[in-house]
């Protein structure tokens, strides 16, 4: 039987099932409700991640049952299935590298020890220690929570004065209206009660970001693909929060020398920390002097629409892959390539009701647009935090180059985005 960890995305556990493999899904005790209707595959609830003596009686239950693997795609369990490897006598990747990749103070370290540059950071026990850090530092500084992702509690910090102003705002509080599955993780809370602690670096202007994906098995590179971020994902809107564009057009030959510089460091990166077989997600900054800095690493693969990016681009499952590894298998890639494809979401206002919203199948009609997937309805209210997990849609289009799909991409969220209408709900 296959042991699978994850939050709100069932697609290992399926395409395990899809294979005849047995599979037991441990998911968060507020995710059960989302998968009552599942069969394909049995049910184990925690409430907590990081809640290692539950772990360990769990793992004691599962010994009888002859566990094949542990496996997840999900960062926020990352620490958890290393934790059950260990107890089952299981391969697959350690504590130490778990929490390396998921702990942003100790990742950054590792980077630094390796030689990969990192922008100047210090750990902070609680938000009003950001002040001495800043002061340490330089401002304007990043505050993040050290097990954060997908920038939530990622915060732009200018100065002391936009610190209190960002006080006063209870800005570093818990966030509402996350899915119910992030329940079981620490990013659900806020950066007043992070587990360890807050990372505060200096922040680096940046003037191009950039994402790579990886894959290795038994420390052979099956992929390494650069990919770029239609605008910085920090400090663009409010000055202290995420960018509303958000998306991603994968790099080819054309890009040369900087996409050569992406790849570069994501190897350095996952070097650093150990990656043998695995995934890695990496986030790549150049500032506006020229200068390179690694940003973060994950080990696991890229989320939000990244994997479906990489499936139209070139034909890449991810969850079949991460199924292969799972399985002892050498993970088949049937490479497709075609001209390249970008992916841009389509921005939601956060506190207001839909009214009204076009249909996915309305916006594939559009020249360029390969694929379209709606998120909202008429009656979603929008809420939570923006961030890259907000959207009322994605687009995905073709062009005869990167940079003419990312611009068909941008064109066709903005006019999708237009066509949207809302309304203040009760509390507004």
């Amino acid at each position: 039987m296959h042991v699978v960890l994850s939050t709100i995305d069932p697609s290992l556990e399926n395409a395990l099932v899809d294979r005849g493999q047995r599979v037991l899904a441990v998911i968060p005790a507020a995710e059960l409700a989302n998968r009552s209707d599942s069969a394909r595959y049995g049910l184990c609830a925690v409430k907590d991640w990081d809640d290692y003596t539950r772990l360990a009686l769990l793992a004691r239950e599962l010994e009888p049952q002859g566990i094949a693997s542990v496996s997840t795609g999900d960062e926020c369990c990352l620490r958890a299935a290393a934790v059950l490897r260990a107890f089952l006598g299981l391969p697959g990747q350690s504590l130490a590298s778990a929490v390396a990749a998921t702990d942003k103070a100790v990742m950054k370290r590792a980077l630094a020890a390796a030689g990969v540059p990192v922008a100047d950071n210090l750990r902070a026990g609680t938000p009003e220690d950001i002040a001495a850090a800043g002061d340490a530092l330089g401002w304007p500084v990043v505050a993040k929570h050290r097990y954060g992702f997908a920038t939530l509690h990622t915060h732009l910090v200018r100065s002391r004065e936009h610190l209190a102003e960002l006080h006063a705002r209870r800005a570093f509080g818990p966030l509402a209206g996350l899915p119910a599955g992030f329940a079981a993780s620490a990013v659900g809370r806020g950066l007043d009660r992070a587990p360890g602690g807050i990372l505060v670096e200096r922040a680096v202007p940046v003037a191009a970001e950039y994402h790579c994906e990886l894959l290795r098995n038994e420390s052979r590179e099956l992929y390494c693909l650069p990919g770029r971020y239609p605008a910085p994902l920090l400090g663009t809107d409010d000055g202290d929060g995420m960018a509303p564009a958000i998306g991603s057009v994968l790099m080819d030959d054309s890009d040369g020398e900087e996409a050569a510089r992406v790849r570069e460091l994501a190897r350095a990166a996952a070097d650093a920390l150990g990656l043998v077989t695995g995934f890695a997600h990496v986030e790549v900054l150049r500032d506006t002097t020229g200068a390179w800095y690694l940003g973060e690493i994950g080990l696991r693969p890229g989320g939000n629409m990244i994997p479906h990016l990489l499936r139209l681009q070139h034909g890449i499952d991810v969850a079949a892959l991460l199924a292969d590894l799972a399985q002892g298998r050498p993970p088949s890639i049937p490479w497709r390539t075609g001209r390249p494809v970008a992916w841009a979401a389509v921005p939601a206002a956060p506190g207001r009701r839909i009214t009204g919203v076009p249909g996915a199948e309305e916006i594939s009609g559009l020249p360029h647009v390969t694929d379209a997937i709606a998120v909202v309805r008429p009656g979603t209210v929008v809420d939570g935090p923006l961030s890259s997990l907000t959207a009322a849609g994605h687009v995905f289009c073709t062009g005869a180059t990167p940079a003419r799909a990312a611009a068909h991409a941008a064109e066709t969220a903005a006019t999708w985005a237009r066509a949207i209408t809302t309304e203040p709900t009760a509390a507004g």
